[in-house]
């Protein structure tokens, strides 16, 4: 029987199966989820994976096939993780280096974790893996669209207040999620550990919620949730962060909300500096504390607002509704009208994925087109809050 070091929760993650409607789906994320191996046994992962099992019965990995999809002489950025000291660090090595040290069970006493970004970018991941078989919701993403990341135009790169989700290849991984509701009195109380697991009683007293993610489910993560992530077992996952209509009202209030407070820290340097050198400092602050700036965030909505009107000028009639002003609330999804998302995402194309197109590898091109608006309308959205003037500080006028 595998046991997790972690203490356990009572209050476990929901988990949903086939018959999840799109509605149902989008209504559900003011909470994490998880989607069972049911949506993801077409996937061709298993191709990493060997034939023999663990203690547990969990197939392991076949670390030759892995390698055989990549270059193992190709360099990667590692994080390592000391438990003794608690002390990170980012050290460059070998994709061939990195496997044999998980081949050794890492004998130097630290975590070791591929952490990456830019190597998705040099690597051919089989269409079978990761394009043709992901569900539409996996790929709805501002960030990596591949018009933007195979030069040095990506706007945005590295942690954010993203939508994620994580799938489970091989392993079990013990999540702790803290409800979001939560946050502002778990860290008035601890301000400088941000380490659940630390803290006696701390599941009890903050209603930790938790989940043991088994091989092939799909852990979804909405934006705000602060989370940790026990491999109970040596893990191989695929993971990833986006930024899409779902979440990007969300971080736009909250990077305006640290836009103010960096102003109101530099305040003293305004009359010092000239408006230019002043602006440049204030982007370089933001994206110290927040990893994306106000500038970055216009860029990225501008190419978003591009290549969707250009996708769509032959669909004038999409384009020129307006949408719903609720839209621009950030919890619209999960408490706004449901009979406007219904609108949305019921989709009247009697296609035999109706209903479930954001849970489908490929959905009619009715919903695409429908799904490209909306792209349409919130970059529009987010690029007129991005240009909204604070006080006499303004970086695009």
């Amino acid at each position: 029987m595998l046991h997790s070091e972690w203490p356990r929760s009572s209050r476990k993650v929901r988990k949903f199966s086939l018959d999840l409607m799109d509605v149902d789906f989008v209504r559900g994320f003011d909470e994490p989820m998880v989607l069972s191996p049911e949506f993801t046994k077409d996937f061709g992962v298993g191709r990493w994976l060997s034939n023999e099992t663990d203690s547990n019965g969990i197939r392991i990995v076949d670390y030759d096939k892995f390698l055989d999809d990549f270059d193992p002489s190709e360099e990667v950025t590692v994080e390592k993780f000391d438990h003794e000291s608690g002390k990170q660090r980012y050290e460059k090595t070998t994709l061939r280096d990195f496997v044999q040290n998980l081949r050794n069970r890492n004998e130097f006493g630290q975590s070791v974790y591929l952490k990456d970004w830019h190597a998705q970018k040099r690597y051919n991941i089989p269409s079978d893996i990761y394009e043709d078989k992901l569900m539409y919701f996996m790929k709805m993403d501002w960030i990596n669209a591949e018009k933007w990341t195979n030069n040095d135009e990506n706007p945005v790169d590295g942690d954010y207040r993203s939508f994620s989700w994580s799938l489970n290849v091989s392993g079990m991984k013990h999540w702790l999620f803290l409800p979001i509701k939560r946050t502002s009195e778990y860290f008035e109380k601890y301000p400088d550990d941000p380490d659940f697991t630390r803290h006696p009683g701390i599941v009890d007293e903050f209603g930790l919620i938790e989940w043991i993610q088994s091989p092939g489910e799909i852990m979804i993560v909405p934006p705000g949730w602060h989370h940790q992530v026990l491999n109970m077992t040596e893990c191989l996952s695929v993971n990833h962060n986006m930024i899409n209509v779902f979440n990007v009202i969300a971080i736009c209030n909250e990077l305006e909300e640290r836009f103010k407070a960096v102003l109101q820290i530099l305040d003293d340097q305004r009359e010092i500096r000239e408006p230019a050198d002043f602006a440049e400092v204030v982007e370089m602050v933001l994206n110290s504390d927040y990893r994306i700036t106000k500038q970055k965030m216009m860029k990225l909505a501008q190419l978003v607002e591009s290549d969707r009107l250009q996708t769509l000028q032959s669909s004038s009639s999409i384009l020129d509704c307006d949408p719903p002003s609720e839209i621009e609330n950030a919890e619209f999804w999960t408490t706004g009208d449901i009979r406007i998302i219904r609108t949305l995402f019921d989709q009247q194309c009697g296609c035999s994925t109706a209903g479930k197109h954001l849970l489908h590898p490929n959905p009619c091109q009715e919903f695409i087109k429908k799904m490209k608006a909306l792209d349409f309308f919130f970059s529009r959205i987010v690029i007129r809050k991005m240009a909204q003037n604070d006080g006499e500080f303004d970086f695009y006028g």
